[in-house]
């Protein structure tokens, strides 16, 4: 048995990827660009953010070089022009935790020339912007974070001193100290609840630091990091660090970032950043920085987030203008699997395009120039990277290789099984086991004698009753220790009872509930709702409704709410 065991699992690794013929490690996958409807006003500089089931650009400069002061929405399939307090273009911004969206400063003249003081909120449940205040510094092309009770950490500048500031969350900007660097676009990411660590690869003129390693903290002092000496934060075309989020679970003072650097050689590489804490993330093999042609391959862009999938993409381009995904699983075992989205028709996404991740895993573009600020351009596409969405086909061969292997692997398991039941069956002949559905495993030292449908009828009724699923951190563990069972039997029972995993089982409920609110107070803002529902954020309450319904939750509320 031994040995076609070895053998089957010998098997197994030979799945090759699509281009190792070309002697590529990683697979390059072509996926489909979809083109949607245009911007109303054509625009670069601006700001770009998921709120809710929409997409939101903000400000930014039009035709001639101009700020614009408005805003657009992506919903029911186009776009919707609405006004803002102030003009913005390369200006602050970030998503706050209760929905709405902080935006301030950005040049305050047609060119980009000078930086401005202005601040304002976007409140996407009225599609409306309230103006604010005044920063204490007036600044272009800087970065916000929220920390703890509301505050926000602002750094960075363009062609202007830099310093760090704080907004307390009531009503105030001050500043908290002057930055041991001046730079631009920093990097700030939280250590702690209420601290953050500060740095950058450019100054506030666009150009290299020389002391890049220099990393300023929000309480505490500056130090040197001996990881930045060789690995640099990637310069970056279209910046995109106001929409950095973390990976991991913030609640359990965990705070971990993925972001892309360079060494000299001006090879990437993805660096994790833990509570301050520098390393590489371990990939099965280098970034590929070329194409299966042979062209060079610039990545210019942060990574993008998808904590559902545990996924983070960077975007990349070659000189023909192919638009390139770079994709990192880093939910995966270590070393992570890499793959490499690609466009086929070169130039059909403009190098300086905007982008952001949809809810449904995609990545949309809009926007930008193609080399030339005074005609900025209204063009919208969607990169289809999977087959999520209920209305696109397109993506479905996206990673034929993948359920190669996944099949291959799951039929070498299946002869593995009936090996060993074979193998089994002729040690102990005449021994028969008749099967019922007793679940006999042993739980906290004692022998249960619960059948599944009892089982599975006691966790209905902690989920009905006490309606355990309001709980967003909601574990098997918790389960386990309330029914006195193991994990095991509790999640057997319910893949068995009602055919899906633990997940979905305890999120049908969510969903379920959410409903009922929204038909109850069709008022109530849908932070509210995820919240109330057990959701632990947004992305995950969107994605997770419209995999249940076919339908956003504002698509639901029309066709069943009059």
């Amino acid at each position: 048995m031994r040995k076609h065991l070895f053998i089957l699992l010998a098997l197994i690794p030979f799945t090759v990827s699509a281009t190792e013929q070309q002697g590529v490690d990683v697979p390059f996958v072509p996926v489909t660009v979809k083109t949607l409807p245009p911007l109303n006003t054509p625009r670069s500089g601006h700001q770009m953010f998921v709120t809710g089931d929409e997409v939101i650009v903000m400000g930014g400069h039009t035709t001639g070089f101009i700020p614009t002061p408005t805003a657009e929405y992506f919903a029911d399939g186009q776009w919707h022009q609405i006004p803002m307090t102030y003009n913005h273009d390369n200006a602050i911004a970030t998503k706050l935790r209760s929905g709405k969206i902080f935006i301030g400063g950005g040049s305050g003249e047609p060119l980009g020339i000078e930086q401005t003081f202005p601040t304002e909120f976007y409140d996407p449940a009225k599609h409306t912007f309230e103006g604010y205040g005044c920063m204490d510094t007036k600044r272009a092309l800087a970065t916000a974070v929220e920390i703890d009770n509301g505050r926000i950490v602002i750094a960075g500048n363009w062609y202007h001193m830099d310093d760090i500031e704080v907004y307390d969350g009531k009503g105030a900007f001050l500043q908290v100290k002057t930055s041991a660097l001046m730079r631009t676009n920093p990097y700030i990411l939280r250590t702690s609840a209420d601290n953050a660590i500060i740095f950058s690869a450019l100054d506030t003129c666009g150009r290299r630091l020389p002391d890049s390693d220099i990393v300023d903290r929000l309480h505490g002092e500056a130090y040197r990091e001996p990881f930045l000496r060789q690995w640099h934060p990637l310069r970056i075309c279209i910046d995109g660090r106001n929409n950095l989020r973390c990976v991991s679970d913030t609640t359990t003072g965990d705070y971990t970032y993925l972001l892309p650097v360079e060494n000299d050689s001006a090879q990437v590489a993805i660096a994790r950043v833990s509570n301050g804490t520098f390393s590489l993330l371990p990939t099965t093999a280098p970034i590929p920085m070329k194409s299966p042609a042979g062209m060079d391959i610039t990545y210019i862009s942060t990574c993008l987030i998808d904590n559902d999938a545990r996924r983070a993409y960077v975007v990349g381009t070659d000189t023909v203008l192919n638009v390139y995904i770079l994709a990192v699983d880093y939910g995966a075992p270590a070393p992570h699997p890499l793959t490499v989205y690609f466009t086929e028709h070169q130039g059909e996404i403009p190098l300086e395009a905007y982008y952001t991740l949809t809810n449904d895993g995609n990545i949309m573009f809009t926007g930008g120039n193609a080399g030339d600020n005074y005609h900025p351009l209204s063009d919208t596409y969607l990169l289809i990277l999977n087959d999520r969405t209920a209305d696109t086909t397109a993506g479905q061969t996206a990673a034929w290789w993948r359920w190669l292997l996944i099949g291959l692997s799951a039929l070498a398991i299946v002869i593995i099984i009936m090996v060993c039941v074979s193998h089994k069956s002729t040690q102990h002949a005449g021994v028969t086991d008749e099967y019922d559905n007793t679940d006999t495993s042993e739980d906290n030292g004692q022998k249960s004698t619960v059948t599944n449908e009892e089982l599975l009828q006691q966790i209905c009724d902690l989920m009905e009753q006490q309606q355990l699923f309001l709980n967003s951190d909601l574990k098997l563990s918790d389960l386990s220790t309330i029914l006195g069972r193991s994990t095991r039997s509790i999640s057997d029972c319910i893949k068995t009872g009602r055919g899906v995993q633990f997940p979905q089982f305890v999120n049908a409920y969510r969903i379920e509930y959410a409903q009922q609110l929204l038909r109850k107070h069709p008022d109530k803002k849908t932070t509210e709702v995820y919240i109330a529902s057990g959701f632990a954020n947004e992305t995950s309450f969107f994605r997770t409704f419209k995999a249940f319904t076919g339908m956003t939750p504002r698509e639901w509320m029309k066709k069943n709410i009059v």
